[in-house]
This record gives C-alpha cells, sequence and structure tokens, in this order.
C-alpha cells in the first residue's frame, strides 16, 4: 500500500481502493453505525407499540 498525499490516516492499495488505516476512526464508524441500529430498533418498538394501542382503542369503541 502507499500513503495517499496530504492524508497521514489513506493509504492506496494496488487495485486502486483507498483505505483508512486509523483505528480510531474504524471505532469512531463502528460507534456510529451501532447507534443508528439502536435507533432503528427503537423506532421499530415503538412503532409496534402504537400498532398496539390503535388496536386496543379500536377495541374500546367497538365496546361502546
Amino acid at each position: 500500500m502507499h500513503k495517499v498525499e496530504g492524508h497521514t490516516n489513506l493509504r492506496k492499495t494496488n487495485g486502486g481502493a483507498v483505505v483508512n488505516v486509523s483505528s480510531a476512526d474504524y471505532d469512531k464508524y463502528i460507534r456510529q453505525k451501532q447507534m443508528i441500529q439502536d435507533e432503528k430498533s427503537r423506532i421499530s418498538a415503538l412503532e409496534k407499540d402504537v400498532s398496539d394501542i390503535k388496536g386496543m382503542l379500536k377495541q374500546l369503541l367497538d365496546k361502546i
């Protein structure tokens, strides 16, 4: 791999790919990816809860 001019953490492979070799940047990426996944899971759970509440309200209204 060859250094990319002007960038200390970037290397260019023989195939032309540019690779970030900073473990701190990689760790930051993994944390961000996990946060996004956690948010998606939270939103999914909230959507299910809202759907459940909506169903319960419909059942209550049907009894009235």
